[in-house]
């Protein structure tokens, strides 16, 4: 059996080792995790190290396992633990040395006022939906501890009592309802992106899908038979409850998806971010030349790394210096989805803009397909 190595565990911020399938946890310091680890080994190789008995078990070893579980029931749709991650991080923060049998209702009320702190100086606090759900998600991690035998139950049962923050009942941040897009502060951006983030504007327009669903495009998932091109995606936000989801394309969307079919490989992405490197040189040398094939790469200015295709991140980015150059208010890839659901439902129906957007529920539909205030005056001047 080799050296047990000492590992950061990037979701509790803290080191730690694993000798004979325990956990010793460390803490952040890197110097005194350092010494710590080194005389722990000394100890287990000497035979002198003595176990922590069974019950010693701290809330920051069971954030750990439960977060490994996650990671495993999330593996098709990595980002949807993107919440419960920052949730475990403010419970250890606060209560990861605690034993679980200590934590109360005190220390679940510290952990949710503590949500509504800035982390660092000039940044914006968490708002109050925001704290709901991570607490909702604090609730699911003691449900999970309580069902594998690792925590009392009445934790969980005493979770579920706290009420969530209501709108205008607390100090938390209160953030506005997501609005359509303007058409003009769309167009007005088109000209300062690459032909990526343009296409993927426009399909999201004529498509209403998801930016998630845009990034992830490729060209042998695209079905190109018949009149209608449909594309059927196998891991989406519903894939877990066993619906399907289909994404269409007509006649104008297929002549946006053309030009990137033709040229990429079936297993590739269609939009990815190394063609602005090509468009720029285009711009800057007159010509659509490359590099030769002798030809040295340049060292490095930065960190960054251009990956294989957009993100949901990397293409909110693209349009947020968009929107800058373009002097025009920001908005964000989600807001063209709700555009495209106002415009279903004044058309055609809350079922379909339910249909088109892919909704499991249509509560949710009415959410993001909005009632048009044009639509509610129009009826007032008829009936009232």
């Amino acid at each position: 059996m080799g050296t047990p190595k000492l590992r950061f565990n990037a979701t509790t911020n803290r080191y730690r080792v694993t000798i004979e399938g325990r956990d010793h946890w460390l803490g952040r310091d890197k110097e005194e995790a350092e010494r710590a680890y080194h005389r722990l080994i000394l100890e287990w190789k000497s035979g002198m190290l003595i176990d922590a008995p069974a019950d010693d078990v701290r809330i920051v070893e069971l954030v750990d396992k439960y977060s490994a579980a996650m990671a495993n029931y999330y593996q098709t749709t990595p980002g949807s633990w993107g919440r419960g991650k920052t949730a475990m991080g403010y419970l250890v923060r606060l209560c990861g040395s605690m034993r679980p049998e200590v934590f109360d209702m005190k220390m679940l009320r510290l952990v949710r006022d503590s949500m509504g702190q800035p982390r660092e100086e000039g940044k914006k606090t968490m708002c109050r939906s925001e704290i709901n759900k991570c607490m909702s998600e604090i609730t699911r991690f003691w449900k999970w501890c309580a069902s594998m035998e690792m925590a009392p139950i009445e934790i969980f049962h005493k979770c579920q009592t706290l009420d969530p923050l209501k709108r205008g009942r607390c100090d938390a941040r209160e953030t506005e309802s997501i609005e359509p897009a303007y058409p003009e502060h769309v167009k007005a951006v088109k000209p300062f992106v690459n032909s990526s983030v343009r296409a993927m504007i426009e399909l999201q327009e004529l498509c209403g899908m998801r930016p998630g669903e845009v990034c992830g495009l490729k060209a042998e998932m695209i079905d190109r038979k018949g009149p209608v091109w449909r594309c059927e995606l196998k891991a989406h936000k519903n894939a877990h409850r066993g619906l399907q989801r289909f994404l269409f394309f007509g006649p104008k969307a297929q002549k946006v998806l053309t030009p990137f079919l033709l040229k990429r490989a079936p297993g590739e992405f269609l939009f990815q971010p190394k063609d602005a490197w090509g468009e720029l040189i285009a711009v800057k040398t007159g010509q659509d030349k490359g590099r030769r094939k002798d030809q040295p790469p340049n060292k490095k200015k930065s960190d960054r790394v251009v990956r294989e295709h957009y993100t949901k991140d990397s293409y909110n980015k693209a349009i947020s210096r968009a929107c800058v150059k373009a002097c025009v208010p920001h908005w964000h890839p989600n807001q063209l989805r709700h555009s495209v659901g106002t415009e279903v439902r004044e058309k055609f129906g809350i079922e379909a803009a339910g249909a088109v957007l892919g909704h499991a529920h249509l509560n949710t539909t009415e959410i993001y397909a909005q009632t048009s205030l044009a639509l509610a005056e129009r009826i007032a001047a008829e009936i009232g």
